[in-house]
């Protein structure tokens, strides 16, 4: 069973992803829900906000399970990190990494927030090495979960200069034995455990 956590204003595009996520067509999905396939259309298309009993029928079928809460504290989203860096005394973008660190740390300990934290686009940071840090930290945190990665993330062009994490030959030759993969794919080499602290 796949659990995927959302805010209320997203059902067309939490159905829409788990019915691509169960490899289903909108026929398909319909016809085991037992509804009109231009009912799924118009979810999916946003025109109608369904039921939750609605949603949750259509999502059964596709493996997922709805799952209500209130939440007391606001989900902190990945945009918010656009502004958590400087430049250091030779010009280079430097990430604030406590902010980085405490973001995803908050996701560790609420992995149902996975989906909504990483959902908002960015705004240009100014930095093409932070946007793609920010895209790369996105398409872990869903890939991680199981989830389908944000449309945004496919729109930061990529940097085709490389940076490493300052440090000794050995500390750098770690870090390109041990980055994240969605990380190293956009040029950008730094240890995991610099993020993904070890618990």
């Amino acid at each position: 069973m796949r659990i995927y956590a959302y805010s209320m204003n997203a059902p067309a595009e939490l159905l829409h992803n788990a019915r691509i996520a169960a490899g289903l067509s909108i026929r398909d999905l319909a016809g085991c829900a037992g509804v009109a396939a231009s009912t799924v259309v118009r979810i999916e298309s946003g025109q109608v906000d369904p039921t939750l009993g609605m949603l949750s029928k259509l999502l059964d079928v596709t493996g997922c399970q709805l799952l209500i809460a209130v939440a007391g504290q606001s989900i902190p989203s990945i945009a918010d990190l656009s502004t958590e860096w400087r430049l250091d005394a030779d010009g280079i973008p430097r990430p604030r990494w406590t902010a980085f660190r405490a973001f995803l740390d908050g996701l560790h300990r609420h992995p149902e927030w996975s989906a909504p934290s990483t959902s908002r686009a960015p705004a240009p940071s100014g930095s093409l090495l932070i946007d793609n840090m920010l895209a790369g930290i996105a398409e872990k945190v869903r890939d991680d979960a199981a989830l389908p990665r944000p449309g945004w993330v496919g729109k930061v062009r990529p940097d085709d200069s490389e940076w490493i994490s300052p440090g000794t030959p050995t500390m750098q030759k770690r870090a390109r034995a041990t980055t994240p993969p969605q990380l190293a794919a956009r040029n950008i080499f730094v240890t995991a455990d610099s993020l993904w602290r070890t618990r």
